[in-house]
């Protein structure tokens, strides 16, 4: 994970949502090879660790990730005959809504974002990489991931605009 700040752009169609489900269950897989991922990640065992993802609503993003995710580690022999079970919880989530709040969220997608007002989305990415950055900056070149999965608006949109202003 040497870099766990992404941004994938393109038209609708190109991929961006596949390429974020295959870096979740890959992100998956590697906790599940840990036998203690608190311990590894520096993080007290209160609470699961959370893979969030973030589309207009929870409905859609359920429907653009969780029912595809859930389909993909369905067919995979690894997710059916090997995988551990960590307790690590998928969150689906809108942009409306606080349902990461108070999460240990080691992976996000904030997905179409581009195409939300651009005070909300702002925040939405504020949030996630100072969330992720105070639990688990020492880590982040190892385990976690934030992805912009996002198709393009223009130069002046809300993600160019973050990409060109973030020290991330």
């Amino acid at each position: 994970t040497k870099h766990p700040y992404v941004s994938l752009g393109g038209a609708i169609g190109t991929g961006k949502s596949t390429m974020s489900k295959v870096m979740a269950l890959y992100m998956l897989h590697r906790l599940d090879c840990l036998s203690n991922p608190w311990k590894t990640l520096g993080i007290a065992k209160t609470k699961s660790i959370s893979f969030v993802f973030q589309h207009t609503t929870a409905g859609v993003a359920y429907k653009e990730f969780g029912k595809s995710i859930e389909t993909m580690m369905d067919q995979s022999p690894y997710f059916n005959n090997m995988h551990h079970n960590h307790d690590i919880r998928f969150i689906y989530t809108g942009v409306r809504d606080q349902g990461p709040l108070g999460s240990d969220a080691l992976f996000y997608v904030l997905s179409e974002i581009n195409f939300i007002n651009p005070d909300i989305a702002k925040g939405k990415m504020d949030t996630a990489f100072g969330r992720f950055s105070a639990r688990f900056n020492k880590m982040r070149h190892y385990f976690g991931t934030i992805i912009l999965d996002t198709s393009s608006k223009g130069d002046a949109s809300v993600v160019e605009n973050f990409l060109r202003d973030n020290a991330f």
